[in-house]
């Protein structure tokens, strides 16, 4: 079966407004959550903490893809080798792993490199 796309495949990774979104509502969603939960408030103000964390690292790697691993840049190339470019300008080799979510207005792509793991999401 011939393929409708010639290789190798360049893919530039664009912060997501629906994506921005979300991960507001979840994350600020979630602290009168915690308020309301039955629980002691140092460990509340802990969880509340790990909340903003959560979203600050989701905002900085995913959203404006400055962080230290955010990938701006996917390049398939015709031997199957998938090549990403990071916020710092590195481009390494990586394996695509099993898991990826495909969904029509998400895509998530799990990536193991030299580096340590890395998450593409396109959306």
């Amino acid at each position: 079966m011939a393929s409708h796309f010639e290789l190798p495949v360049f893919i530039i990774v664009k912060a997501s407004r629906w994506l921005k979104i979300w991960l507001y509502i979840i994350h600020l969603f979630a602290v009168p959550v915690i308020l309301m939960a039955g629980l002691t408030w140092p460990l509340k103000y802990i969880l509340i903490f790990i909340c903003c964390t959560g979203l600050y690292y989701s905002l900085r790697n995913y959203i404006l893809l400055t962080g230290k691993n955010s990938i701006v840049r996917l390049i398939l190339n015709d031997a199957d080798e998938w090549w990403l470019t990071t916020a710092q300008g590195d481009t390494v080799n990586a394996t695509l792993l099993p898991g990826a979510l495909v969904h029509p207005m998400l895509v998530i792509l799990p990536f193991r490199s030299q580096n340590g793991k890395h998450t593409v999401i396109l959306s």
